[in-house]
């Protein structure tokens, strides 16, 4: 047997156990397929690892679980332990059942407002490093079940240097809502939810092409340290290449030539001896 069909077989288990996982939070397959609008039998071709889905179908049946197109490709222990650290809403004190009720209505009752901002962002701030360097990130918004959620895509690392290529990139989860006439958003890495942040960002005056605001987070450094930047989302498009852009995902020097000026000057963190405080640019 060749590397390619060993890699091949290797990653039809996974999709078909990552699949099997899925199924088993829906009363019945039958049911589920309904809904899919997928052939039964063809939909047990795909649970059974005989062949893989078409792209089409890949795509429905990974919109409809709520995940990105690669998601149902991962090692299948590492897929289940992503789902397995969400708690009932029960277990939760009064109060924050009543917040996370806030949070539901800023988030679900903007949609309308919200819709017109979905699509692919390349975000764009100082790296919450501290060394001076632009950290480019992949942003997704889309709606799901009457909300507007976000997915980022980041690069990586490790103990490897920022110089390097890294193949492995931190994905994560998010909510977009609006507060009056500015949109927010807050999400976690999806693994242990030790990485989390927040933004607020200034709507877009005419057409999309890009929104400036705050964002705040947690340096990736042994101090830990909370932080604050300004931040500029680079409207891609509501379709794109998701590989290429993932291939420029990363952490650059601030004078990189893929970078442009007007957006390095919007991430710049300077503040004037009249402002006292950091601003966004708009």
């Amino acid at each position: 047997m060749t590397r390619a069909k060993v890699i091949d077989q290797n990653k039809r288990d996974d999709y078909s156990a990552n699949l099997q996982f899925c199924c088993d939070h829906y009363r019945s397959v039958s049911d589920l397929c309904r809904k899919l609008g997928i052939n039964r039998q063809q939909f047990n071709r795909y649970l059974s690892g005989e062949t893989f889905p078409s792209r089409f179908n890949h795509k429905k049946l990974s919109d409809f679980f709520g995940l990105e197109d690669d998601e149902l490709f991962i090692p299948h222990k590492r897929f289940v332990s992503s789902f397995g650290r969400k708690k009932s809403e029960t277990l939760f004190p009064e109060d924050l059942r009543n917040f996370s009720y806030i949070m539901r209505n800023m988030a679900g009752a903007s949609v309308k407002f919200l819709e017109e901002y979905r699509g692919y962002y390349f975000r764009y701030f100082l790296s919450f490093n501290g060394d001076g360097r632009i950290k480019r990130e992949l942003v997704h918004w889309r709606l799901s079940e009457g909300t507007m959620v976000s997915t980022t895509k980041q690069r990586f690392y490790g103990s490897k240097s920022a110089a390097q290529t890294s193949l492995q990139f931190v994905t994560y989860r998010g909510v977009v809502g609006s507060v009056g006439d500015r949109i927010f958003t807050i999400g976690a890495d999806r693994f242990d939810g030790r990485d989390i942040g927040m933004s607020m960002l200034n709507p877009s005056v005419h057409k999309l092409h890009r929104l400036e605001g705050i964002m705040m987070g947690i340096a990736p450094t042994a101090s830990r340290r909370i932080t604050a930047g300004r931040v500029v989302l680079e409207f891609l498009g509501r379709s794109i290449d998701r590989r290429k852009a993932l291939q420029a995902v990363g952490i650059l020097p601030f004078d990189d030539p893929s970078v442009r000026e007007d957006i390095r000057t919007s991430i710049c963190n300077e503040i004037s001896a009249e402002e006292y405080l950091l601003l966004s640019r708009q």
